[in-house]
């Protein structure tokens, strides 16, 4: 499979309208409570893939200064209608693309850059997410922290599409076929949704990273492991929720 397209506001113009209701969540106390536990209080958090405002909204309520940013205009329009009083900065910026982000975000001096929810699988391009992880590191503070949350993606030993049928999330039929190429490590997915107005489709693409790469390139840019984690509880170790400073 050719090297795919980067498009970062893909998953954003596919799911904005329906992230919170087929998404609902229901961790976000315990990450608030993770952070809590990493950052003193009213700390300044950069959240990258901040969509609506799941988790942003969460922590400001918790006292956090935080930065919203998302490749998606219509993510960050939803979260400016959950937050009428600007308690989040909202920035439009393509995690993947240090070059290309505004100077709200290179001016750096954060407390943690939280890359939540598999935020870097959702960066296709070659080369993006090592470049989120070093220009992430870049913005903290001193004594900054950078924590990502990551799951696993296990890809077949050849290309293989799949399609599965589910009603749970919307009410109605929604098929849901995969295509994971090993070659390329990208996993593509394609929602195909009967909806009100008729059928809609939604698209959506992942590369597959691994924990031992990831910490490579946590070390380059110098960040030192302070803890992993299973889940934000913390009751696992070396899991999914890397805390590195």
């Amino acid at each position: 499979m050719n090297e795919p397209r980067h498009d970062p506001g893909l998953y954003g113009r596919s799911f904005a309208d329906v992230y919170d209701s087929w998404y609902p969540g229901g961790d976000e106390a315990q990450i608030v409570e993770f952070l809590s536990e990493e950052l003193s209080p009213g700390a300044r958090v950069l959240e990258w893939g901040v969509g609506t405002g799941r988790v942003a909204l969460p922590l400001t309520d918790a006292g956090f200064t935080v930065t919203g940013a998302d490749s998606s205009p219509e993510m960050l329009a939803h979260l400016r209608s959950k937050d009428p009083a600007g308690s989040v900065e909202p920035v439009l910026a393509d995690a993947g693309d240090p070059a290309s982000w505004p100077e709200t975000v290179r001016r750096g001096g954060f407390d943690c850059v939280l890359a939540g929810c598999n935020l870097l699988l959702n960066l296709t391009a070659e080369g993006a997410q090592q470049a989120c992880v070093a220009g992430s590191a870049a913005l903290l503070a001193t004594g900054g922290v950078f924590v990502c949350e990551m799951s696993p993606v296990l890809l077949p030993d050849t290309r293989s599409v799949h399609t599965t049928s589910s009603s749970a999330e919307v009410g109605g039929r929604l098929l849901v076929t995969t295509d994971a190429d090993p070659g390329s490590g990208i996993v593509r997915g394609r929602h195909h949704q009967d909806g009100a107005d008729g059928p809609v489709l939604r698209r959506w693409e992942i590369r597959a990273l691994d924990r031992p790469t990831l910490r490579g390139w946590c070390d380059a840019a110098g960040l030192t492991e302070a803890g992993g984690f299973a889940n934000w509880d913390r009751d696992a170790p070396d899991g999914a929720h890397p805390v590195l400073d």
